[in-house]
């Protein structure tokens, strides 16, 4: 690379090219970038040169050889090979550079600048493509040939620091081996609690010393909506802080953040006080920066548009909260009908403005969904509008879970969503409010211009009402831990029996529970009015909660009254009327209790009532029942029994939803945490799991299937770990889908998943009496899941070994034929060959690499 100043990126007669440099495969054109600096993002060594004023043009769109091709970018963010039709954004461009350069001047600074702001304020296209091409022309004082290391968090954020590191290291666009042991360093701690990983790596980069690296973590709250996984979560912090921090300087770091998601970096003490004391808060642009925004790509294009399209375009977005998509992808569809002929005016009248624009691209999306993923689109966007009482409707914002109807697939709705959230259309936004997931809509101009939602709307509002009072009153029912007293009554229930017949299907798991619950408190109410004791009953609450005022003597001829009424049921030979006697005979003490006098009266009726056994259920085994135990949420009951069975039984219904056999009586039970399995402890010297998520589902998918769920079945449906894997038809063998996933994890390095997956199976398979082989691909009767595993891994690492080799990547392809041989002694490291087993890593290595020409 030259030491020379490059031209400006925005230099119309500069030219644009970008090199990969690759052993084997010197000065590979890849792609179009801009500026004098090294970056390295998803692809290898990006070596910058000056840009043309030409972007490339839209993948799949011809290029119109009349206009050119589109300069403008929709509603993508602004990479790094945009920086010569970024504009409107100088001013914050030179402030961000002299906050960064200003980190570096203090030794004991944290050189790492925070860039945050709301969703669609710009700040992605800030830094990547208005800072990195400004460090490119203006490099820091001594950083002239610094490298750029770029990445997006995604779900495993470690590895996708690895990768971009294994990248700068071997200049290998796809570095399997080396990101693998670079992700192994980075997730370790030294002595001192660090995470230094990062640190360790960079000092020993080729050239690190002249040619330090500066790391841009892009949509940094990835690592808090995407990645599950909180002790990677704080790796991946930890290992950018302490590189960061680190005196001699030779890392540091840009990070961009949704300001929804500053919340999150206070679980992060020292990254908190990083976004308070060096933060940039990206501001929204002046009507000046704006208009530079609209006008400079066209006019640099030698197209430009004239002056009231220009004014009608910042009426249209001022002030509106993230506008600069908006009129970005407004922009894209005026280029293109110029292309066809089309005035700027009237395309844009012809698509309703810039709001219009939206609208028609969320008709698009919409359009492409199935039948039954429109039906998801149409709920998730109702559900996300606040209506406009006597105003215009507004967004709303909502925790996730409660736009999931019982019925919905999760897997489907998580599909609809991200069609609609995807960074291309971003026309729906996801957000993290501490452990709660929530979603809204990103542009409020949807509820103007899109008629498919106008049109939901005005046939829905009376429903969407109702739905918001069902969804409120179950919300307050579930934290107030289901109360009978906040249940619905007459005439509400009428109304909700009514929605609950047309919307059964939409309802979420939290109003169908609510639901159900006052269903049943109604049949119950019904009982007792049937057998006329309600009303006294009611009675009695009502003058005791309202404080009816009345003499002592109408109190204690009350309770009178209610106590022998009490003992008058309490003979009866119906369980039902001696049960409401009980109630009763509770109930004859109230009236006494406002001046504490008792009455013989009462008193008899109360001592009656204790000789009836008040029951819901009667659960009953062959024999004596040895213990008992209630599932945490109340729903079930499991019985220990001397007639060598534990049962699990609905607590309201006493209907038996599973049977677990031993060979002796049964001492002992207890439910897990989340209820989905019951251990038992017998005299026949076991203790068994067993999982009873559903024993009657079970059952019914036996019957229906006549064989065992397959692995994909169970994840999807069951929605559990495959390692909690259970026969269906216990009499059946293991759907062998289970054991190809097993194989697949040990292939792709999960050897200690795989491994216990081939146990949970065997051991399935043992306790049915049934024959399995894990690995049928040999003559023998396989059973050994560790060294299964292991042999699967070495065949996947032989593979990955042979295809280095025939890209003459001789000394890589060794280092993992060793590793190969590692996991298996015994391994074949050239399955083609025939006759003797090869296992010299060095000579198959060089024969595979001479037999391709390298």
């Amino acid at each position: 690379m030259s030491d020379a100043q490059p031209p400006s990126p925005k230099d119309p007669d500069s030219s644009t090219q970008i090199r990969q440099e690759i052993e084997g495969n010197k000065n590979q054109t890849i792609g179009q970038v801009l500026g004098g600096i090294v970056v390295y993002v998803s692809g290898g060594q990006a070596i910058f040169y000056p840009a043309s004023s030409q972007p490339e043009t839209e993948v799949g769109k011809p290029k119109r050889s009349d206009i050119g091709p589109n300069p403008y970018k929709g509603l993508l963010a602004f990479q790094e090979t945009d920086g010569d039709r970024f504009f409107g954004r100088d001013t914050q461009i030179r402030q961000l550079w002299e906050k960064f350069r200003s980190l570096h001047e203090v030794d004991s600074a944290v050189r790492l600048l925070p860039v945050y702001g709301p969703s669609g304020s710009g700040k992605s296209s800030l830094a990547r493509a208005g800072l990195i091409p400004e460090l490119a022309r203006r490099p820091l004082p001594g950083r002239d040939r610094a490298r750029v290391a770029v990445l997006v968090p995604g779900t495993h954020p470690l590895e996708k620091l690895a990768t971009v590191l294994a990248r700068v290291a071997t200049n290998d666009p796809i570095p399997v081996a080396k990101s693998r042991e670079f992700c192994e360093e980075l997730a370790q701690v030294n002595a001192e609690g660090e995470y230094d990983g990062l640190r360790r790596i960079a000092n020993v980069l080729p050239d690190i010393a002249i040619s330090p690296l500066i790391i841009v973590v892009d949509q940094l709250e990835e690592i808090y909506t995407l990645c599950k996984d909180s002790t990677e979560r704080t790796s991946f912090i930890g290992n950018l802080l302490c590189a960061a921090a680190d005196r001699a300087q030779r890392v540091s770091a840009i990070v961009t953040l949704r300001s929804d998601f500053l919340g999150e970096t206070q679980k992060h003490t020292v990254l908190n006080s990083l976004f308070a004391e060096q933060g940039f808060l990206v501001r929204s642009m002046n009507e000046a920066e704006l208009r530079e925004a609209i006008s400079q790509p066209a006019e640099m294009a030698g197209h430009p548009l004239d002056a009231a399209t220009i004014q009608l375009l910042f009426e249209q977005t001022e002030g509106r909260e993230g506008a600069l998509p908006l009129f970005q992808f407004a922009l894209t569809r005026i280029w293109e009908g110029m292309g066809d002929g089309t005035p700027p005016a009237k395309t844009l009248k012809d698509i309703g403005g810039v709001g219009g624009a939206l609208a028609g691209e969320a008709q698009r999306v919409y359009n492409s969904l199935s039948p039954s993923e429109k039906e998801i689109a149409r709920r998730l966007f109702l559900g996300l509008v606040q209506l406009g009482e006597g105003a215009r409707d507004t967004r709303r914002r909502v925790a996730v879970a409660s736009l999931m109807a019982r019925s919905d697939e999760p897997v489907q709705f998580r599909r609809v969503m991200e069609r609609f959230t995807d960074p291309g259309v971003r026309l729906m936004t996801v957000s993290a409010e501490g452990s709660e997931e929530t979603a809204e809509v990103t542009h409020e101009a949807l509820f103007e211009h899109w008629q498919q939602l106008n049109d939901w709307l005005d046939g829905s509002r009376d429903d969407i009402r109702f739905q918001r009072r069902l969804d409120e009153a179950a919300k307050y029912w579930e934290a107030q831990k289901r109360p009978a007293g906040l249940l619905w009554r007459r005439p509400d229930i009428d109304l909700l029996h009514s929605y609950h017949k047309r919307f059964s299907q939409q309802m979420t798991d939290q109003q169908l529970d609510f639901f159900q619950a006052t269903v049943r408190r109604e049949t119950q109410q019904k009982v007792l009015q049937g057998m006329g004791v309600s009303g006294l009953i009611a009675l009695a609450a009502g003058m005791t909660w309202f404080g009816v005022q009345a003499s002592r003597a109408e109190q204690r001829a009350l309770a009178r009254q209610f106590a022998a009424q009490a003992e008058q049921l309490l003979n009866q030979p119906s369980v039902t009327q001696k049960e409401a006697g009980a109630l009763l005979a509770a109930k004859s003490l109230e009236p006494l209790q406002r001046w504490k006098e008792e009455s013989g009266d009462v008193n008899q009726a109360l001592r009656s009532s204790l000789r009836i056994q008040l029951s819901l259920a009667t659960l009953d085994h062959d024999a004596e029942v040895l213990a008992v135990a209630f599932s945490a949420d109340g729903g079930r009951v499991a019985t220990a029994s001397s007639d060598n069975t534990a049962r699990v039984w609905d607590a309201d219904s006493g209907e038996t939803l599973a049977t677990l056999n031993h060979d002796a009586e049964v001492n002992a039970m207890a439910f897990s945490a989340d209820g989905r399995r019951v251990t038992t402890a017998s005299s026949d010297k076991t203790a068994r799991v067993h999982w009873v998520w559903s024993y009657d589902l079970a059952q019914q998918l036996c019957r229906r299937l006549n064989r065992n769920l397959a692995a994909s079945e169970w994840e999807k449906y069951i929605q559990s770990d495959l390692t909690d894997y259970s026969l269906t038809c216990p009499k059946l063998p293991v759907h062998l889908t289970v054991v190809d996933k097993a194989q697949k994890l040990a292939a792709a390095g999960d050897v200690e998943e795989a491994t216990a997956l081939f146990r949970r199976v065997l051991k399935l398979a043992r306790d049915a009496d049934q024959e399995l082989d894990i690995d049928p691909s040999t003559d023998v009767l396989d059973q050994n899941p560790k060294a299964v595993a292991l042999k699967f891994s070495a065949v996947s690492i032989v593979r990955e070994a042979e295809s280095l080799a025939r890209d003459g990547n001789v000394n890589q392809a060794i280092s993992r034929y060793q590793k190969a041989l590692s996991l298996n002694p015994e391994i074949d490291l050239n399955p083609a060959t025939e006759g003797a087993i090869e296992q010299d890593p060095e000579a198959v290595a060089k024969a595979i690499a001479a037999a391709a020409g390298n």
